[in-house]
């Protein structure tokens, strides 16, 4: 586990944040490997922001891994956090 992350992490950790824990990658590493800010990533790996091409790719490179292992772990989190925002509506009526 990379230095500086919590145990605990890596068990609540979206798709995009395990393959950047397997890669020994802490957050403002990964960031700064991608070309992004750690809050950006940060945002990205909870799914609550957008992520172009480009950096999808970067991530791939840096985490070692194929883009199409990177892009499905992108559109899981995203479909996650999307049915969260509905079942909280849902709740909210």
């Amino acid at each position: 586990m990379p230095r500086g992350e919590k145990p605990y992490e890596l068990a609540e950790a979206s798709g995009l944040a395990r393959l950047r824990i397997a890669a020994g990658l802490t957050q403002a590493a990964a960031a700064e490997a991608i070309g992004m800010s750690k809050h950006s990533l940060g945002n990205v790996e909870r799914g609550s922001a957008p992520v172009s091409d480009e950096k999808l790719g970067r991530m791939a490179e840096v985490y070692g891994v194929g883009l199409e292992k990177v892009a499905r772990a992108y559109r899981a989190t995203r479909m996650e956090r999307l049915q969260g925002m509905v079942k909280d509506a849902r709740r909210a009526r």
